[in-house]
């Protein structure tokens, strides 16, 4: 292990669970242990986000990490994730930036450790073992850190299939338009484009056109040949014809003739009276109406307005109710003229077309003149103000225009004809044809090219890569397997293997009775947990440059004697590596405990009993502390069920201290409680000092705290009882706690007393402590067990 490298504190302050900062010493084997809920995974969670700046359980959620990651009570400016190593070096988030000493800045831009993938929780271990072929190559590109491979590849797909439907698109375009010139060229439709070129080419040798040779230039041949005139003259002719066959000239003398027929039968002469006698009225009544005049405006007689003007109202109405044929026959007279009109502007747009082709044809067209329109919708707005009467439209003759129109139209036909300007409008429309196919083509031999180089560059990088991962997967084969037998050498599944069986597929076997099988097929869940850990220890030894390991609570599945075998996996074989280790079982972290004092490996435990949102995690540490006991039981603040709580917590921590430091052989069990320890501490305590001065003093001791242990079942419970407990039964509660702990506290204040059958002597539990005392050196005036020991 490079000392340079070796972590030795973490300090974590607002982030997640964790409120006011702690720190936690790491030894090369930390264990933190707690129940679920008392913030363990904080601090792995501290440790992740110090490295990827993200954290990964909470990725595809809707959840906002830069809020979610911070403690609540906190802002992200609060947060402090520091981890220490070795000669002053550092890595450390605060003030929300990250810095590091220069050692890490390499080291920092391996994505193994930018992914914190030297952390394995249960969903990882579960993608290594229990995902599809797909889930585990993904879990193990994420855990290489080289999952960019993919995104690279996806990348170059993307492009590969992009430019096959660029090329697919203009290759149809290209067959299309190849189709279509063909068959106006010939009756085939499957011609080349040289063989859709020599067609072309007798065309326009026909025509006394220059030819299209092999190397011309289209855009220039086009513009050489000048026919853009002729097309535009075409065109001109054209929309001359779809004009002139829109022209109802001929029919405006029908319409006119209805008309005065219609007039007629009205009887013109009252028509007009009738009409003007209406219009006075109406006139009349508007007038007396505004000004409430008392003359009225025709006779100048007098008048009242209020009788008047129901009568001229009443006449009014009567008048209109007559008076439909004549609004009938102003429509239409409305009608016609607005048909004329829509003549005039045909007519119009005939000369504009005239006026146009002149521009190109020398003036060969003249224009003709439709003033008759003109006079005749003149006419017709005055016979509507009966200016007019139907005598003067007798001078109206319409077919001579029609006729000069239609023989305008037949000499655009004779010219159309001689100029042959159908076959070289077609032949200019087909250059243009040509033109586009030969860029088609351009664009499909370059996009050919560019598919050709990346499909190439395609394979290429596949084969790299499946290489890469082939020769990655062969180099930890062998310490998958040697982890994985170390632990299971001899049960009858060993031997597993990893295999990539396809594009981004990875498959993990194991040996079952002498067949490599699916690792999902026959082994057991504990056994694929474990094979889980092989395959992520062996990532570790390949791509992890920081030799720091973390397992957060993942082998909740595995039993107790395979724990052994991963401990010593751990302890013993793996010493070029510092673990932190999470869990919340006593049981596995005694185990490592007792591993590393075997084999001499230096390590640390730190106990989280309880986590408050103020507090954040409570270490045993912490409770320790005899004075919130007092403080709660002082008289500013008398919380006597909190004093309660607090040395019940602080029972269960001593109870666990002293069974750790005598080796006390408790049943297996995942909780240590007062139930489970208090009995076995007691009777291997009894039986230890039986017949040594120090019998009558721990006899004392333990009856007292037999008396009021009750206190603690209570309290554990969260029931009615425990706010109703004898306040004095409380407090003598807390002081027959605090002189148990006392009672097996070593003079050096750190460590818990072993009391060594074999010397007769209490011998504090850490080594660096000498201190000895004989069990039969001490006298009652030593004990000092009165009542009156621990004044609360």
């Amino acid at each position: 292990m490079n000392p340079n490298l070796k972590v030795h504190t973490l300090n974590v302050k607002s982030f997640r669970g964790i409120n006011h900062e702690i720190s936690l010493q790491l030894g090369d084997i930390t264990i933190i242990k707690g129940e679920n809920g008392t913030g363990k995974s904080s601090f792995v969670n501290a440790i992740e986000y110090l490295f990827s700046n993200d954290l990964a359980f909470l990725k595809n959620k809707t959840i906002n990490t830069n809020r979610a990651a911070f403690n609540w009570l906190a802002e992200k400016d609060d947060a402090k994730i520091e981890l220490k190593f070795k000669k002053k070096k550092y890595v450390k988030f605060e003030n929300s930036k990250r810095e590091n000493s220069t050692i890490f800045n390499d080291i920092l831009k391996n994505t193994y450790i930018r992914n914190a993938s030297f952390i394995l929780n249960r969903k990882k271990l579960l993608n290594f073992i229990d995902g599809t072929q797909g889930d585990r190559y993904k879990a193990v590109m994420e855990l290489c850190g080289i999952d960019k491979i993919d995104k690279i590849q996806s990348t170059i797909s993307a492009s590969k299939s992009t430019i096959k439907r660029d090329l697919d698109k203009i290759s149809e375009m290209y067959e299309n338009k190849l189709t279509n010139l063909s068959s106006i060229l010939t009756d085939k439709h499957n011609l080349s484009l040289d063989e859709c070129i020599s067609e072309l080419n007798k065309r326009l040798k026909d025509n006394g056109k220059d030819t299209i040779e092999k190397e011309t230039d289209i855009s220039g041949f086009i513009n050489s040949l000048d026919l853009s005139d002729t097309t535009i003259i075409l065109s001109k002719i054209n929309d001359f014809k779809r004009i002139h066959d829109q022209l109802d000239i001929s029919q405006l003398k029908i319409k006119l003739d209805n008309t005065l027929n219609e007039y007629e039968e009205l009887a013109s002469d009252n028509l007009k009276s009738y009409h003007s006698l209406l219009e006075t009225l109406q006139n009349s009544f508007d007038y007396i109406e505004l000004t409430n005049s008392d003359i009225c405006p025709v006779c100048e007689n007098t008048i009242n307005p209020s009788e008047i003007l129901p009568e001229i109202s009443k006449k009014i109405e009567d008048m209109n109710e007559n008076n439909s044929k004549f609004d009938n026959w102003k429509c239409n007279i409305n009608q016609l003229i607005f048909d004329v009109e829509s003549e005039i502007d045909k007519c119009k747009n005939l000369n504009m077309i005239l006026d146009d082709l002149n521009k190109f044809t020398s003036n060969a067209f003249f224009k003709f003149n439709f003033d008759i329109l003109i006079n005749f919708k003149d006419d017709l707005n005055n016979f509507l103000d009966f200016k007019k009467v139907p005598s003067d439209f007798n001078e109206f003759k319409f077919d001579s225009l029609n006729d000069e129109i239609t023989s305008i139209k037949d000499n655009l036909f004779e010219y159309e004809s001689s100029q042959n300007l159908d076959d070289l409008s077609e032949i200019y429309n087909m250059l243009f044809t040509i033109k586009d196919l030969k860029e088609l083509e351009a664009r499909i031999f370059k996009l050919t090219e560019q598919f050709n180089v990346v499909s190439k560059t395609f394979e290429i990088f596949i084969k790299t890569k499946e290489d890469f991962i082939k020769n990655m997967i062969s180099e930890i084969r062998d310490d998958i397997k040697n982890y994985y037998e170390f632990i299971h050498g001899n049960d009858l599944i060993t031997a597993p293997d990893i295999k990539l069986t396809g594009p981004k597929l990875i498959d993990v076997y194991l040996n079952s009775f002498g067949d490599l099988v699916d690792s999902r097929s026959f082994a057991s869940e504990g056994h694929l947990d474990t094979l889980g850990i092989c395959i992520f220890l062996a990532f570790n030894k390949k791509f992890n440059e920081i030799p720091f390991i973390v397992f957060d609570d993942v082998l909740t599945t595995v039993d107790l004697p395979h724990k052994e075998r991963i401990g010593r996996l751990i302890v013993d074989q793996l010493v070029d590596y510092q673990f932190l280790i999470t869990t919340h079982s006593s049981l596995w972290a005694e185990q490592l405990k007792r591993l590393c004092i075997d084999s001499k490996r230096n390590h640390i435990i730190h106990e989280l009993i309880d986590w408050t949102l103020e507090e954040g995690p409570i270490t045993s540490k912490q409770l320790d502390s005899e004075d919130k006991i007092e403080k709660y039981l002082s008289n500013n603040h008398r919380d006597f069920e909190a004093a309660g709580n607090t040395a019940r917590r602080y029972l269960e921590y001593t109870l666990t201290q002293i069974c750790i430091a005598n080796n006390v052989k408790v049943p297996i069990n995942d909780k240590y409680d007062v139930g489970t320890l208090f009995d076995e501490a007691k009777n291997y305590t009894l039986r230890i000092v039986q017949g040594t001065s120090l019998e009558p003093y721990y006899a004392h001791i333990w009856g007292e705290i037999n008396k009021t242990r009750y206190i603690a079942n209570i309290l554990s419970h969260y029931n009615k009882e425990s706010s109703q407990l004898p306040k004095n039964d409380v407090k003598k509660f807390c002081e027959d706690v605090i002189n148990l702990n006392h009672a097996y506290k070593c003079d050096c204040g750190k460590s818990f007393l072993k009391l060594d059958s074999k010397s007769n002597k209490l011998i504090c539990s850490n080594e660096k402590c000498r201190d000895a005392v004989d069990m039969n050196s001490f006298s009652e005036i030593d004990f000092g067990y009165s009542e009156g020991k621990v004044e609360l």
